[in-house]
Formats: structure tokens, sequence, C-alpha cells
């Protein structure tokens, strides 16, 4: 049971998991995967892969749930720096418009003269 390559723990992230008894009511044919971290355990189960497999399932769910986080801060920054660059962009086109109207203006002037 010790050579087991087990997902580091959903809650803490450490990777520092063993299956072990059940000392659940009562359940002591029972598995279940315990963080020897933060004391997080996984559900007791009749048998050790069911146990396993649970456990590798919560990890997997609290990695992409991690994931998921760091998209939607990445994607934020995206936006933001999208809505930067048209501020920029808009803020650039006012002033080539009014260099536009004065060169324009003064082109006038000097046909006049």
């Amino acid at each position: 049971m010790n050579d087991l390559k087990l997902n580091p723990c959903p809650f803490c992230g450490v990777a520092n998991a063993k299956l072990v008894y059940a000392q659940e009511m009562n359940h002591y044919d029972d598995r279940q995967v315990l963080c020897n971290h933060c004391g997080a355990k996984g559900p007791v189960m009749s048998l050790n892969n069911n146990a396993i497999d649970e456990w590798q399932k919560r990890a997997t769910e609290s990695a992409l749930a991690t994931e998921r986080e760091a998209l939607r801060e990445l994607s934020e920054l995206v936006r933001d720096m999208r809505e930067n660059a048209l501020d920029c962009y808009s803020a650039d086109m006012e002033l080539f418009n009014s260099a536009d109207e004065k060169a324009a203006a003064h082109i006038e002037r000097l046909k006049g003269v």
C-alpha cells in the first residue's frame, strides 16, 4: 500500500497521502486515503482501488478548480488590457484628428497668402 502514486491533497496541495484502514464507524475492513500533512480524508470505501479512485478524482477536481480560477483571473487581465488599449487608441485618434484639423487650417491659411 505504501508504493502508490497518489495525487496531492485537494485541500492543502501537499503530496503526502497514503491508503489506510478506515477507523470510522467500525469499518475495520474498509479503506480510505489520508493526507499526512493536513489530515484530510477521502471517503471510506470497501476496496482499495475505490478509495484510491475517489481520492485521485477529488485531487484532480481541486487542481482543475485552481486552474479555472487562474484562467478567470487571466481573462480579466486580458479584458482590462484590451480596454486600456482601446482607450489609448481613442486618445491617439483624437490627437491625430486634432493635428489633421490644425494642418488643414494651416494649409488653408497658406493658400490665402
